[in-house]
């Protein structure tokens, strides 16, 4: 008979049993020092004890091996021949490892930073090819991806250093006290600060201490004017780099075609962009304080009584959120002044054929109770409803232009359920992942050189679209749509690769994700047309009309189906007889 203890990691310490006398690692222990605390749990007091190991050939297990080798030869244990194969392998790689740390140390190197840890890693795993190695640096918060690669501008192979900030560096406050006096605040001098989330991830020390080390800086922080001002934040901390030999990256999605190509085409960074970024800042921070103190002065008091916040020490608000709170008063205004009354809007049904029809009044509604009751009057007696006339109207839906930030924003509060905030937050995470083009443009238009059948192409075996985008390509012609503005800064937002729902784990990003693939895809195909039939009826002396539409072409419908609800397309799943006047 045996007694035996099935015990997790917990029971390597700590525990004084008398007798054991052999111990079982079927799992090895992270550490030497663990697995000799393990063993240790026999032979106690004198006494002699048994320990068995299970090792795979597993890399994990291999390197554990070695140090499980060295306790064995100082316990005067044979290492079976199996084990002491694999920590030779082990310790063969380390010494290769070692000479090929220092193999590239005569290559420059070239610090690139990108705006968040996210980006960093993609770019440089695709610049890589996911051959790099890791290291820490002075900051936890962001990480460091090291590769040798070839570096156009050096015309030869560098060391390449990608690490990122964590979004701007500095702040702006005053430069001194702030003056009592609203007048003087607009003329009070300013300064750059280090940002608190930014002082305790040490992220300045970070990229100093890399800046030092480097020869080349390359700036892959998001193509707009604050990624452009932070490109000078990371410069005045990297300044013993000599600007020629400061570059910039021009991309507008996180794919490798897309980063690979601005890695072959460096560019230069715009001191004029991040100036009008210092000087809306200023702006920013002078007419917020301003605008803070009116505020606090004027309405504290109240907003205490009201609100019954009596700690407030003042009412903040900054000037991008005052046409904002134009807004609100304006609709303040309007609810005040808001007089209630009854409308009418008188409806009749008829049977046409054993179909129920509800016809609507020509004269839509009124607010004259007579009147109301004069249609009633003549409808109640009423028996019958005598056909009038008949009218159809050709119309056109066109197809939606390329989209941009607002178009998206107004898509997510109206029918994703997503605020526009949160819209951004998930935009924003679905570039950083591959999955669409830079979320912030103003452009509508597509441009010239922009490949709109190879980002077809990627969609075209899409679960939920697939059908239709191969419909498009083998149709050919495609051509963007005539209307549309290019603005001048980032293009339309489009899918960057094709994704089916389970790769998201969460149904927010898939909604976000579904709706620009489709606005992409309907953006390509042909507009819709509809014919809008109107049929007028006389019913005691009063006229109505039942309106039903006839879609001869959906076109870009096949993308965007809640497009014809949006339009209130009254489509019958059955057909209207004949009918002749009277």
């Amino acid at each position: 008979e045996a007694r035996v203890l099935v015990a997790t990691d917990v029971a390597a310490r700590g525990l004084d049993i008398k007798g054991v006398t052999l111990v079982v690692n079927y799992d090895t222990a992270n550490s030497t020092e663990d697995h000799v605390h393990r063993i240790g749990r026999t032979g106690r007091a004198g006494q002699k004890g048994r320990s068995i190991t299970f090792l795979t050939r597993s890399g994990e297990d291999a390197f554990k091996a070695v140090g499980i080798a060295e306790v064995m030869r100082k316990a005067n244990c044979p290492v079976p021949q199996e084990m002491q194969q694999m920590v030779d392998r082990v310790l063969a790689r380390q010494q290769q490892a070692k000479l090929n740390e220092h193999k590239w140390d005569h290559l420059p190197k070239v610090l690139m930073v990108a705006e968040k840890p996210s980006v960093a890693k993609l770019v440089a795993e695709s610049l890589s090819g996911g051959r790099m190695r890791f290291r820490k640096g002075q900051s936890r918060a962001v990480q460091i991806f090291e590769f040798v690669a070839w570096f156009p501008p050096a015309h030869q192979k560098c060391r390449i250093m990608q690490t990122s900030t964590i979004g701007h560096v500095f702040g702006l406050d005053f430069d001194g006290h702030r003056p009592p006096d609203i007048a003087d605040l607009f003329y009070a001098g300013v300064k750059k600060t280090v940002e608190g989330p930014v002082a305790k991830n040490r992220i300045v020390e970070h990229l100093q201490e890399l800046g030092a080390e480097a020869d080349y800086l390359a700036l892959w922080l998001d193509c707009d004017r604050e990624g452009e001002n932070i490109c000078f934040e990371v410069m005045s901390l990297c300044s013993n780099i000599e600007i020629d030999n400061v570059y910039r990256a021009h991309f507008s999605a996180l794919t490798q075609l897309e980063i690979q190509n601005a890695f072959k085409h460096l560019g230069r960074p715009d001191k004029n962009l991040a100036l009008a970024v210092d000087a809306r800042q200023e702006l920013d921070l002078k007419i917020g304080v301003a605008f803070t103190r009116l505020m606090t002065r004027q309405f504290l008091d109240s907003a205490k009584e009201k609100f019954r916040v009596w700690d407030q020490t003042c009412l903040s608000y900054g000037p991008c959120q005052t046409p904002t709170l134009w807004f609100c008063v304006e609709r303040h205004k309007e609810i005040e002044r808001f007089q209630r009354q009854e409308i009418y809007s008188p409806k009749v049904t008829v049977d046409i054929e054993g179909y129920p029809v509800e016809l609507s009044w020509v004269e839509g509604k009124t607010v004259d109770g007579a009147r109301a009751a004069q249609v009633e009057q003549a409808i109640q007696g009423a028996s019958t409803a005598a056909f009038l006339s008949v009218t159809s109207e050709r119309k056109t839906a066109r197809r939606p232009v390329g989209l941009n930030t607002v178009q998206l924003l107004k898509a997510a509060s109206t029918g994703l359920g997503l605020s526009p905030a949160h819209c951004m937050k998930v935009a924003e995470g679905l570039y950083s992942s591959g999955y669409i083009s830079y979320p912030r443009t103003e452009t509508t238009k597509y441009s010239a050189t922009f490949d709109i059948v190879a980002a077809l192409r990627e969609q075209a075996n899409h679960p939920s679209w697939g059908k239709t985008v191969r419909y498009l390509l083998q149709q050919g012609n495609l051509r963007s749509p005539a209307h549309g503005t290019d603005k001048g800064d980032h293009p339309p937002i489009t899918p960057m690769r094709a994704a089916p729902r389970d790769e998201f784990s969460k149904g927010k990003e898939w909604r976000l994700y579904d709706y620009v693939a489709r606005h992409f895809i309907a953006s390509l195909m042909g507009d819709a047309e509809y014919d809008e039939i109107t049929y007028v009826f006389d019913v005691g002396g009063e006229q109505f009309a039942f309106t039903h539409h006839y879609v001869s072409e959906r076109g870009f419908f096949y993308a965007m189906p809640w497009k014809a609800k949006s339009l209130e397309l009254e489509e019958l799943d059955w057909e209207m007889p004949a009918m002749a006047e009277g």
